[in-house]
């Protein structure tokens, strides 16, 4: 067993909460019965003055069912709560046993949880907002209206857009049904293998590949109230390109999945709170009309299956396409690999490879860009325009960086060059195999729930040089690091 223990986990732990939990649900049910309550009151009261207006009792029904709403989730809370505690009971060593999903061996997609939610914040928020949409044209119309008035149409803009997001996300399950995460490991064994089958609609056999990506992630909460905020760090991340699968008898798509999980990889806490480990699986896939896109969250722990020599290391790399006519180390990869010179290869890394990460950052950009622009006109004290104004340079050098900065990798037998900058111009550095102490693959930046590996060349003086950023793929970046250092070691 390599001195390895099983997991065991205080049943005791969850009876601390549990005043706490009563006191949340009674807090939710709470304000749930006011909310609900306080807006049919009001579209009551307005009916009876004006009945001939029934678009006031209308909001006043959706504030109401979204009362109700809150009221049952409160109660459907504390029986999860209940079934929980009495699986701690009877299995206090079996964490992954706790939760009635994982327990059952097959995990429901979050899209369709999600898509109820989503329609009602959509609802709520259009319910809010709707004054905006009524009284500011009759102010206008008066010339009662401030300049700033006009920003209230902001609020019902945001409410269309997420009604059209959440209709798009109702032709997604119309389209692929219910999907569900056949576990065929229970659990996913930390120093061993994670397997599964991934069971949807028909449609889903249109795609050619599916994405498959796994990740386990950090999740903190912060804050109270309305500055409450919840931050994601991934740990570690894992990505596989699945071949297209026929429809079985069934009428439904069976794709098989597989990961190895290196021993030391943090375990799934059983129990969500304001700090806990989260393994995700996330399955992508383009197809004709809406694609297909859903999340499993999963259960990985230390088993007596465990192996501390299991390093992920096992996987095979994808095979590089180095061919004398060049090619792409991946399919979908945006890193060119070319021959050059005698027996070398010139590896890019071009300009907008990740259209998304940099259109985030010009956004930011130009906002803080704007505020300063704002504080200044505003004559606020001199400290807010030069803490805004360094954010927004910040900001514009790192716009470039992601925008058009480029790097190009020149190795041969005994020697490599590398040249780095905006648009690929900026100093070019050679390096002789002799300085070269290893190529190494780091952790890079993290874009939403994606995380950029970048590969760098540590020379033997102890300083590293950045040969390519942001290759989103680890196993793509091993791919490419393992390339050069065997090229450059042909000497």
């Amino acid at each position: 067993m390599h001195g390895l223990m099983r997991v065991r986990i205080d049943p005791g732990r969850a009876g601390q909460g549990k005043w706490g939990a009563w006191l949340g649900a009674g807090f939710l049910a709470a304000f749930g019965m006011a909310f609900g309550g306080f807006g049919l009151f009001a579209a009551w009261q307005v009916h009876r003055q004006e009945p001939e207006e029934w678009l006031p009792l209308g909001i006043g029904l959706v504030f109401g069912a979204v009362g109700a709403g809150l009221v049952a989730l409160a109660v459907f809370g504390l029986r999860s709560l209940d079934r929980q505690k009495a699986e701690r009971a009877l299995r206090p060593d079996e964490p992954w046993l706790w939760r009635t999903e994982w327990a059952s061996g097959r995990i429901p997609g979050a899209g369709r949880g999600g898509l109820v939610a989503l329609w009602l914040f959509a609802a709520v928020w259009s319910g809010i907002s709707a004054p905006a949409v009524f009284g500011v044209p009759g102010q206008v119309a008066r010339g009662e209206a401030e300049p700033l008035a006009y920003l209230a149409f902001l609020f019902p803009l945001v409410g269309l857009g997420l009604a059209l997001f959440a209709a798009h996300r109702t032709l997604h399950w119309r389209k692929f049904g219910r999907s569900e995460l056949e576990l065929k490991t229970l659990p996913g064994v930390v120093g061993g293998s994670f397997r599964a089958v991934l069971h949807a609609g028909p449609d889903l056999a249109g795609a050619d590949t599916l994405r498959v990506v796994l990740e386990c992630a950090r999740r903190v909460t912060s804050g109270s109230g309305n500055s409450r905020s919840t931050h994601e760090t991934i740990l570690w991340q894992r990505e596989r390109r699945v071949p297209r699968t026929a429809p079985s008898v069934a009428q439904r798509v069976a794709v098989p999945i597989e990961f190895t999980l290196p021993w030391g990889s943090p375990q799934s806490d059983p129990d969500p709170s304001d700090d806990c480990v989260v393994w995700r699986l996330r399955a992508r896939a383009e197809v004709a009309g809406v694609d297909y896109a859903d999340d499993f969250e999963v259960p990985v722990f230390v088993t007596p299956e465990s192996r501390q020599e299991v390093t992920g290391d096992e996987e095979a790399l994808p095979e590089l396409l180095v061919a004398a006519q060049g090619g792409r180390p991946l399919p979908e990869s945006k890193v060119r690999v070319r021959p050059w010179g005698a027996g070398g290869r010139e590896f890019t890394f071009g300009m907008l490879r990740h259209p998304g990460m940099a259109a985030t950052v010009v956004f930011f950009t130009l906002c803080f860009g704007g505020m300063t622009a704002l504080v200044q006109a505003k004559d606020a004290p001199l400290l807010f325009p030069i803490v805004f104004g360094a954010v927004t340079l910040l900001l514009a050098w790192f716009s470039i960086v992601v925008s058009v900065g480029r790097s190009v990798v020149r190795v041969q037998p005994g020697q490599i060059e590398v040249r780095r900058g905006p648009l690929g111009i900026g100093r070019t550095r050679v390096l002789a195999a002799s300085e070269v102490a290893e190529i190494v693959v780091e952790r890079g930046m993290q874009h939403g729930r994606t995380l950029y590996h970048d590969i760098k060349i540590q020379r033997r003086t102890g300083r590293a040089i950045l040969a390519g950023r942001s290759v989103r793929d680890r196993r793509e970046a091993e791919a490419l690091a393992r390339a050069i250092a065997e090229r450059l070691a042909r000497a």
